[in-house]
């Protein structure tokens, strides 16, 4: 998807650019109310360019006129984090974890599995979409600065603005192979960054809830392989009761149940669509990643990915490129 104001009569940039929202945001399943505020229409500016690196996808937007965004997330169905970088311009965010303010050259990760509100003066920026399973252990085993602000002026903070931007202008001209090793050192980058000291955070961020849910997901982890893995087991492994287990996940908008499909779901993908793994059969590859029925995994596969297991094999057997996934970074 690609939209600039530029293109439509200055009568219809503003609800243009409004109902282009709403159309991006709806693809990822999230509901958005959005007002502009833009005083002169003639003067109105805005665009919003997707793009994808690997099975990253992420989104180049700016917007001359401030408007006030609130979304409505589908929550567990697929959990993650978004990373921003601000090129120009405000916005502040606020969301069940108190509010973070950004300005140009800030950083943020924030949860893209929440409710939240989004209100900007004017801003240029670039936002990726993480799913937590992409990011698997290297992010829950590290005390990590989410739903906080970074400065980008940081040699490592430099480094990975430039790579960012480079990488969502050249997006089109990557190999497959070129994309996977972009997409894992962006990756690598976002956790190192993100496990360092942030510059703030917020005074109501629930810090032993979110250690609790981070120790939790690393146990799981470790044995999601496992078809016999269950909320007892992961419980007793991380000596805590069931019941505060259900608890930590409930306190963070998810289910164990569905936090736990949707990490097996995401190796499956990674699997299937994976050029040099092809000669592995789907049965093998969802009973490898903890699934015990194939006919349940099948439906799941499909309701996820709007594609059956085998229809994503096909694809990415075509050219040897690995399909897009589509995830539901903010303002992606």
């Amino acid at each position: 998807m690609g939209f600039s104001s530029s293109a439509l009569p200055p009568v219809d940039r503003v609800t243009g650019y409004e109902s282009a929202l709403r159309r991006y945001f709806s693809s990822f399943g999230t509901r958005i109310d959005v007002q502009v505020d833009a005083p002169r229409a003639d003067d109105f500016d805005a665009a919003l360019e997707e793009f994808a690196i690997g099975t990253l996808g992420g989104a180049v937007h700016r917007s001359n006129a401030p408007h006030l965004l609130h979304a409505h997330p589908p929550g567990e169905e697929a959990p993650g984090m978004d990373f921003y970088v601000i090129r120009d311009g405000q916005i502040r965010f606020t969301g069940a974890n108190g509010s973070v303010d950004l300005a140009a050259g800030d950083m943020a990760l924030l949860r893209s599995d929440g409710e939240f509100c989004a209100r900007s003066t004017s801003m240029e920026m670039i936002v990726i979409g993480l799913p937590d399973a992409l990011l698997g252990a290297r992010a829950v085993l590290r005390g990590w600065g989410v739903n906080r602000r970074f400065k980008g002026n940081s040699g490592l903070g430099a480094c990975l603005h430039s790579l960012l931007f480079t990488a969502a202008a050249e997006h089109s001209e990557l190999s497959s192979a070129e994309a996977a090793v972009v997409q894992s050192t962006l990756v690598d980058y976002i956790v190192l960054l993100g496990a360092g000291d942030p510059l703030e955070a917020p005074a109501d961020l629930a810090l032993r809830s979110g250690e609790t849910l981070a120790g939790i997901k690393a146990v799981a982890l470790r044995s999601l392989h496992l078809q016999s893995l269950d909320p007892a087991g992961v419980a007793r492994e991380a000596g805590i009761s069931v019941r505060t287990l259900h608890r930590a996940f409930c306190d963070s908008g998810a289910t164990f149940g569905g936090w736990l499909r949707e990490q097996r779901l995401m190796r499956c993908w990674n699997e299937l669509t994976d050029p040099c793994r092809l000669r592995n059969t789907i049965a093998s590859v969802a009973f490898a990643w903890g699934f015990s029925d194939l006919r349940t995994f099948n439906r799941a596969f499909a309701a996820r990915y709007e594609m059956t297991p085998q229809a994503a094999r096909q694809r990415a057997n075509q050219n040897g490129k690995v399909p897009r996934l589509r995830g539901r970074a903010l303002f992606r």
